[in-house]
């Protein structure tokens, strides 16, 4: 085979996300793949797909390494195949920002009865973000994002993210243990990978810990937050809303109670869907390929620690074989 060092040599196999696989159809499918180029839910790369795939050289995620459910990380790690991410965190905290604002002043309702063909005004006497507390539960790229824009509306800041030191979060806002935040935030926005530790982080327990006045903001992951218990909360009116663009199960069901209360707003998982975002992550996963096929190595990796082991990659470059 001709060695390929070229982007425009490689000849893509492309997977559409109407033609599911099995485990046992895909590892078929990528045994002889030295890239992945991977979009979502779609298809999973579990651990016996990712060992299958002796040729497997790297992934590429669109998205943070914190949406990479689907892809097994740590056995891509063990196995030596080096993962890429493309994080653009401005898209998804824009949006996050949009569902407070939307809630704080009543947008959707406004919207709705407008457009009904009634001009109704004290109705939607909203409330101002200004002034207000902002509760962040994690505070990575998109976390630090929210706030950066939380800080310019002239927010205070509330940070609760144990994986990083409480000195890095000084610029963003002030570190505090996570019960402190749910009661003294007027809105709470999660930005966390869903993991063991994460799984139902918000439940009734820290549902009844927040302000009646406060909203609960989501474009995370849906299993972070007790659903039936946010449902309860909200009909209760233990707390003033919610902003969801995640929910437990995708996509909803046309009769999930959540859709019928008028304290929610909901999108359907859009918060990271762009145009720009796109074209900047297929911008950087190029970048990235091409970079590898010049024998030098990607910058964006989600699992740094690959690079302490003997990696497939580093053999690749050492022996010039050809990635194709």
């Amino acid at each position: 085979m001709a060695e390929i060092r070229n982007l425009s040599e490689i000849e893509p196999k492309v997977f559409s996300k109407k033609g599911l696989f099995n485990e046992e159809a895909l590892s078929q499918e990528i045994k002889d793949v030295d890239v992945i180029v991977t979009d979502g839910p779609a298809y999973r790369f579990t651990g016996k797909i990712l060992k299958a795939a002796r040729r497997l050289k790297l992934i590429a995620i669109y998205g943070p390494a914190s949406g990479a459910e689907h892809v097994n990380v740590d056995v891509a790690t063990n196995e030596g195949v080096i993962v890429i991410h493309t994080p653009f965190p401005t898209a998804i905290a824009v949006h996050a920002i949009g569902l407070m604002i939307s809630l704080a002043k009543k947008i959707v309702d406004a919207n709705n009865s407008l457009k009904s063909g009634l001009w109704e005004r004290e109705e939607f006497c909203g409330s101002t973000l200004d002034g207000k507390t902002l509760g962040l539960i994690g505070c990575g790229q998109i976390g630090t994002k929210v706030a950066e824009i939380a800080n310019a509306l002239d927010m205070k800041v509330l940070i609760y993210d144990p994986y990083v030191e409480p000195e890095k979060l000084k610029r963003a806002g002030k570190s505090i243990d996570l019960e402190t935040l749910l009661k003294e935030a007027d809105f709470i926005s999660i930005h966390v990978p869903l993991t063991a530790e994460t799984n139902k982080m918000i439940s009734e327990k820290e549902l009844d810990m927040m302000k009646k006045s406060a909203y609960l903001i989501n474009t995370s992951r849906g299993s972070v937050i007790n659903q039936q218990a946010l449902c309860k909360a909200l009909i209760d009116c233990r707390i003033a809303g919610a902003g969801l663009d995640v929910f437990d199960a995708e996509p909803v069901k046309p009769d999930d109670p959540l859709l019928k209360l008028p304290n929610v707003v909901v999108t359907p998982h859009i918060a990271g869907y762009e145009i720009e975002r796109y074209r900047r992550q297929s911008m950087i996963i190029a970048e990235e390929i091409s970079r590898v096929l010049a024998g030098e190595m990607p910058r964006n990796l989600a699992n740094p620690e690959v690079l302490r082991k003997p990696h497939r990659l580093s053999s690749w470059l050492e022996r010039g074989e050809p990635l194709a």
